[in-house]
């Protein structure tokens, strides 16, 4: 009798099994982070997020065209968000506005150029990472066109949205195609520009309205030993310009010279470089192409410049 029981037992507990399906094996739980993505992965999950918003209050109206052409999106990598910015083309071909520093990576002045806020007016600390590094002027992200593209990087953990981009200082980038207005008229010696390298100007220069910058002294690079480009070798000569210039990342001139003999320069490219130096202070250093003359009268025109502006301006951007 015992025996029959135990038999009727298991055939019980097989029959039971029996309906009810065997559980599926789950993976292992894995704590890593994600494999990072692609940048064209990031951009295109983070998609619908919306343009940013200006916040009027902060906008100098005089400047409100900065804005239209700043392209942002914010994006998740791993256990940080990325913010993505650039600017944009504007709507005039010989004004536009940028951002500080597009000279370098990484900018110098970065922390004192830009700041993050979370909702609670709250700064959030960065890390500047380079845009080339991700790519961002060959997927375009922001879109075709974008100058200078810069990425901020912060932790999740550090976010509470929506995050506020305050931009402290901007660039008023402006190109004179027509030069025009006020003419530099520069005076050397008989025996300009070969007898010395560095030769003494001490001129304040006011054409630029609300910029007045000084040129201290020029210093000689040379002639062309052999003819490049179809230049006249023996009157065309190339030398860099020092300016004390606050408030300003460049300033471009070009020598005005008779239509006859324009010529005379260089036909292939080259222009103009110009850098932040050391001298002195709000140093900068414009290089620029130069036809000998008879009297050792030379005349000047501005030919564009990088204008230092303030603001703050702020947009806001959703967390994705």
């Amino acid at each position: 009798m015992k025996k029959n029981l135990q038999v009727t037992l298991i055939f019980l507990t097989l029959a039971i099994t029996a309906c009810f399906p065997k559980p599926t094996p789950q993976p292992a739980t894995n704590t890593e982070a994600p494999i990072k993505k692609t940048l064209a992965a990031m951009t295109e999950e983070n998609k619908t997020l919306p343009s940013p918003t200006p916040s009027p209050s902060s906008v100098p109206s005089e400047n409100s065209q900065a804005l239209a052409q700043l392209k942002g999106k914010l994006v998740i990598d791993n256990r940080n968000y990325l913010l993505l910015l650039g600017m944009g083309p504007g709507s005039d071909p010989n004004l536009n506005y940028q951002f500080t520093e597009n000279y370098q990576f990484p900018h110098e002045r970065i922390k004192q150029d830009f700041r993050l806020l979370d909702a609670k007016g709250k700064e959030i600390q960065f890390e500047e990472m380079d845009p080339l590094e991700l790519n961002l002027l060959k997927e375009e992200p922001l879109g075709s066109g974008i100058f200078d593209p810069r990425v901020f990087r912060f932790s999740l953990g550090d976010a509470n949205g929506p995050i506020t981009l305050e931009a402290v200082n901007l660039i008023k980038s402006v190109n004179l195609e027509n030069p025009s207005g006020e003419k530099i008229d520069l005076k050397f010696d008989k025996d300009f520009p070969s007898s010395k390298q560095q030769w003494d100007i001490k001129q304040t220069v006011g054409t630029i309205p609300n910029g007045p910058f000084t040129i201290k002294y020029y210093n000689h690079i040379g002639f062309n030993k052999t003819k490049q480009c179809h230049e006249n070798i023996k009157t065309y000569f190339r030398g860099t310009f020092y300016l004390e210039a606050p408030g300003f990342e460049a300033i471009q001139f070009d020598q005005v010279v008779p239509a006859e003999r324009k010529s005379e320069f260089p036909g292939c490219g080259g222009g103009s470089s110009d850098h932040r130096c050391d001298e002195f202070g709000n140093c900068l250093t414009s290089d620029v192409d130069l036809l000998l003359t008879d009297n050792n009268q030379y005349e000047l025109q501005i030919s564009g410049y990088r204008q230092i502006i303030h603001g703050p301006w702020q947009v806001k951007f959703d967390l994705p």
